[in-house]
């Protein structure tokens, strides 16, 4: 019984544990962070477990060793500035999730924030203003929204998406834009049978057309 306490002890000194003091807080190594809504956490018309593009992406790098570990924050209905089915922004989101480890910050979307009342413009900087000062040495890749309905985008969509370009150009971001790249083609085999989310098969199409962009951002890092 002794020999057990005294290993239990140790255990509680080797992480820094005592009656007066914090527990140390040790580094799990370098993240990726992936901010979005449904479109990244998936939803019953794909994209969930293997077959979500986070996954994906998230083997290739373990093949390619690069050494990260990816944390994302992805809620469905969520944007820069409307709030998602659990209440949070990608603001808020950035906020929880980006730390001292994180290398790179992935924002995906969102179309949610269409016809989403306020400053547009001021809550995309916000969230990347948290990533410089949480991280200042982590890379910013800024991914507009997908798209994935058989009718094409809003006048108003498309303005978002200018938006976000300028701000995220403006603040040294990485800038992709899946409307204008015609990422989903034609949209067949791409849609749920709901005529919105993305299928299995699209998010196999995000996992290759965001994978190198990772992989490229975290080979170079951030200058200066």
């Amino acid at each position: 019984m002794r020999s057990l306490v005294m290993w239990v002890a140790s255990i509680l000194l080797a992480v820094g544990v005592s009656g007066c003091s914090e527990p140390e807080i040790v580094s799990l190594g370098p993240t990726v962070v992936v901010i979005g809504d449904s479109t990244t956490s998936g939803t019953r018309y794909g994209g969930l477990g293997r077959s979500n593009w986070v996954r994906i992406a998230e083997r290739r790098a373990q093949d390619d060793r690069l050494g990260v570990r990816f944390v994302v924050s992805a809620k469905g209905g969520a944007g820069y500035l409307l709030p998602g089915t659990q209440g949070t922004t990608f603001v808020s989101q950035a906020e929880r999730t980006v730390t001292e480890d994180t290398a790179l910050v992935v924002f995906f979307g969102s179309a949610n924030d269409t016809d989403a009342p306020g400053d547009y413009a001021a809550s995309v900087t916000r969230a990347y203003t948290i990533v410089r000062d949480r991280s200042p040495r982590a890379r910013i890749l800024v991914i507009g929204p997908a798209w994935s309905r058989f009718e094409p985008p809003t006048g108003q969509l498309l303005a978002r998406v200018g938006t976000l370009k300028d701000v995220a150009r403006h603040d040294g971001a990485e800038f992709a834009d899946p409307i204008a790249e015609d990422w989903l083609g034609d949209r067949q085999g791409m849609v749920g049978g709901d005529g919105v989310h993305p299928t299995d098969r699209a998010h196999l199409v995000f996992a290759d057309r965001i994978y190198p962009l990772v992989r490229s951002l975290l080979a170079t890092g951030r200058p200066g």
